[in-house]
Protein backbone atom coordinates (compact mmCIF):
# COMPACT_ATOMS: atom_id res chain seq x y z
CA UNK A 1 0.00 0.00 0.00
CA UNK A 2 1.41 3.58 -0.97
CA UNK A 3 -0.15 7.06 -0.40
CA UNK A 4 0.29 9.83 1.94
CA UNK A 5 -1.07 8.28 4.94
CA UNK A 6 0.95 5.47 4.83
CA UNK A 7 3.16 5.03 7.85
CA UNK A 8 6.82 5.11 6.50
CA UNK A 9 10.05 2.95 7.76
CA UNK A 10 11.59 6.15 8.80
CA UNK A 11 8.36 8.46 10.29
CA UNK A 12 9.64 9.35 13.49
CA UNK A 13 12.92 10.81 11.40
CA UNK A 14 10.30 12.51 8.51
CA UNK A 15 8.67 14.10 11.73
CA UNK A 16 11.52 15.40 13.56
CA UNK A 17 12.71 17.04 10.33
CA UNK A 18 9.32 18.44 9.55
CA UNK A 19 9.37 20.16 13.19
CA UNK A 20 13.08 21.23 12.81
CA UNK A 21 11.92 22.75 9.18
CA UNK A 22 8.96 24.69 10.97
CA UNK A 23 11.22 26.17 13.55
CA UNK A 24 13.44 27.12 10.91
CA UNK A 25 16.59 25.66 12.75
CA UNK A 26 19.05 23.99 10.48
CA UNK A 27 21.46 23.16 13.03
CA UNK A 28 18.73 21.09 14.82
CA UNK A 29 18.02 19.58 11.13
CA UNK A 30 21.48 18.30 11.20
CA UNK A 31 21.94 16.95 13.87
CA UNK A 32 18.40 14.77 13.77
CA UNK A 33 19.73 13.84 9.83
CA UNK A 34 23.09 12.89 11.54
CA UNK A 35 21.40 11.03 14.33
CA UNK A 36 19.08 8.72 12.05
CA UNK A 37 22.56 8.25 9.88
CA UNK A 38 23.38 6.13 12.58
CA UNK A 39 20.71 4.52 13.72
CA UNK A 40 18.09 1.20 12.24
CA UNK A 41 14.82 1.37 13.36
CA UNK A 42 14.58 -2.34 13.93
CA UNK A 43 11.09 -1.83 15.60
CA UNK A 44 8.63 0.81 15.50
CA UNK A 45 5.29 1.18 17.46
CA UNK A 46 2.68 3.18 18.09
CA UNK A 47 0.83 1.86 20.98
CA UNK A 48 1.29 4.25 23.59
CA UNK A 49 2.27 6.99 21.72
CA UNK A 50 4.95 6.91 18.86
CA UNK A 51 8.28 5.11 19.73
CA UNK A 52 11.13 2.77 18.42
CA UNK A 53 13.81 0.65 18.93
CA UNK A 54 17.05 1.54 16.94
CA UNK A 55 20.46 -0.37 16.54
CA UNK A 56 23.47 2.29 16.61
CA UNK A 57 25.56 1.37 13.54
CA UNK A 58 28.68 2.77 15.40
CA UNK A 59 28.90 0.34 18.62
CA UNK A 60 25.74 -1.95 17.67
CA UNK A 61 24.06 -1.43 20.90
CA UNK A 62 20.11 -1.22 20.84
CA UNK A 63 18.77 2.21 21.96
CA UNK A 64 14.86 2.77 22.47
CA UNK A 65 13.59 6.56 22.18
CA UNK A 66 9.97 8.03 21.74
CA UNK A 67 7.89 11.39 20.99
CA UNK A 68 8.15 14.09 21.38
CA UNK A 69 12.18 14.35 20.97
CA UNK A 70 12.65 10.86 19.32
CA UNK A 71 16.30 11.70 18.87
CA UNK A 72 16.71 11.37 22.55
CA UNK A 73 17.36 7.89 23.66
CA UNK A 74 17.85 5.21 26.67
CA UNK A 75 20.13 2.10 26.55
CA UNK A 76 17.58 -0.97 25.44
CA UNK A 77 20.62 -3.53 25.75
CA UNK A 78 24.34 -3.71 24.15
CA UNK A 79 23.37 -5.95 21.17
CA UNK A 80 21.03 -6.65 19.06
CA UNK A 81 21.60 -10.56 20.38
CA UNK A 82 21.00 -8.78 24.04
CA UNK A 83 18.02 -7.28 22.60
CA UNK A 84 16.24 -10.16 21.24
CA UNK A 85 17.32 -12.18 24.41
CA UNK A 86 15.35 -9.22 26.59
CA UNK A 87 12.32 -9.89 24.37
CA UNK A 88 12.24 -13.48 24.49
CA UNK A 89 12.34 -13.41 28.58
CA UNK A 90 9.78 -10.54 28.74
CA UNK A 91 12.28 -8.39 29.66
CA UNK A 92 11.28 -5.77 26.63
CA UNK A 93 7.55 -5.79 25.49
CA UNK A 94 7.04 -4.62 21.76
Amino acid sequence: MQGEDVFKWNEFEVISLQAAADAGDQEWETRIKDFWNQHLPVCLSVKEGYSYYAVCMNDGTVVHGAEPEFEETTNAAASFREFMEKVCRGEITL
